[in-house]
């Protein structure tokens, strides 16, 4: 395995998985206790607790379920087609459903799935913070999970899972259900099963860890963007090439990621490198290959007088690098991202890079 990979830690994983599904709550690790490790055991216990700590003003929230049943009181819509093929009807008796409003619904079983999970096989140490961490997340369960159906974790359950926001409740549902879901992939992790800790959340090769990266600051852009400039889309762009001729045979110019600043006509392209070595070549160079692709995005993508500024990120580890080159008008800027900080310094260092380049006027 890479340096790089090697060295992206645990926590890291699973602040920039929010993103990458979608979702960051900027409270999450709030008193969360970090340690040098890879993962701490009782990290595990503290993402979730901290969560459930914000749902016990609320309580659990209550859905639809569906119930069948077979006897002669019925209630809702009625089975005919199993009635026929049990001959129930023989009896006097049908098959028939019908949906109450309850709390044993799936998103308060994962929740109770999980404390177990966490219970059966994260054992903490004998301190009396771990014992009290315990404690609160065990009197949590008792005082709102008791009346709630146990349920084994899989894979499926999480797949399948509708992860819905629609308002406050939804919302912070949302918090516990992902963090579910991270325990559940995590929650035996060791330094010597980084590998397999890895590939539970589909990344196998250089490649998925690139689009990993690449889903991941397209993720936080999107949700960050406003805090750095209004009035933007974030996203990805396809286009063409500038070219006379049959374009039949010309591939299609797919960009990592897109910032386009409708307000003042500009564009910022971002093209997303997970490894290569990190941002310089054995002889201590860029990546003629990198500048040639950003370059020609650059070249095709623009139009008339909108201004566009190309953007070679890296992930790494150990350098850090911000550099700026201009050419008849065209910027562009070959940056790397330290994915062995912690969250804090990355989300500064992400924001800072639109900041710094509003300050040179590049946009």
């Amino acid at each position: 395995m890479s340096k790089l990979k090697r060295n992206v830690s645990i926590y890291n994983i699973y602040y920039m998985l929010q993103y990458v599904w979608g979702f960051k709550d900027k409270d999450l690790f709030e008193n969360v206790d970090f340690s040098k490790e890879l993962v701490s055991d009782r990290f595990l216990w503290e993402i979730l607790y901290v969560n459930l700590k914000k749902l016990e003003r609320y309580g659990i929230k209550k859905g639809y379920k569906e119930i069948d049943e077979i006897g002669t009181n019925i209630r809702g819509k009625i089975n005919f087609q199993n009635s026929v093929k049990s001959n129930l009807m023989t009896l006097m008796k049908l098959e028939y459903g019908y949906d109450i409003f309850d709390e044993d619904i799936i998103d308060n079983k994962i929740i109770k799935a999980t404390i177990n999970l966490l219970n059966n096989e994260i054992k903490l140490s004998e301190d009396n913070k771990s014992k009290n961490l315990k404690k609160d997340i065990i009197l949590f369960k008792n005082k709102f999970l008791s009346n709630i159906t146990d349920i084994k974790l899989d894979k499926k359950i999480f797949n399948t899972y509708n992860y819905t926001r629609d308002n406050v409740f939804g919302y912070l549902y949302k918090i516990i259900l992902l963090t579910c879901h991270f325990i559940f992939l995590f929650r035996l992790p060791r330094e010597n099963d980084f590998d397999d800790v890895i590939n539970k959340i589909g990344i196998k090769s250089d490649q998925d860890w690139g689009i990993f990266f690449e889903e991941f600051i397209i993720g936080f852009y999107r949700y960050h963007h406003r805090e750095i400039i209004l009035n933007i889309n974030v996203g990805r762009e396809n286009s063409s090439w500038n070219l006379q001729g049959n374009k039949k045979y010309l591939p299609v110019l797919k960009t990592d990621l897109i910032i386009n600043i409708k307000s003042i006509n500009s564009k910022i392209v971002y093209e997303c490198k997970f490894g290569y070595g990190g941002a310089l070549n054995k002889n201590k160079k860029f990546h003629s290959s990198h500048l040639y692709q950003i370059y020609s995005y650059i070249m095709n993508m623009k139009k008339n007088n909108e201004k566009i500024t190309g953007v070679l990120l890296y992930a790494e580890v150990n350098d850090q690098m911000f550099e700026r080159y201009e050419w008849n008008g065209i910027e562009i800027y070959v940056i790397t991202v330290n994915l062995n900080q912690t969250a804090e310094k990355i989300n500064r260092m992400l924001i800072g890079i639109l900041n710094d380049m509003i300050q040179n006027n590049s946009i």
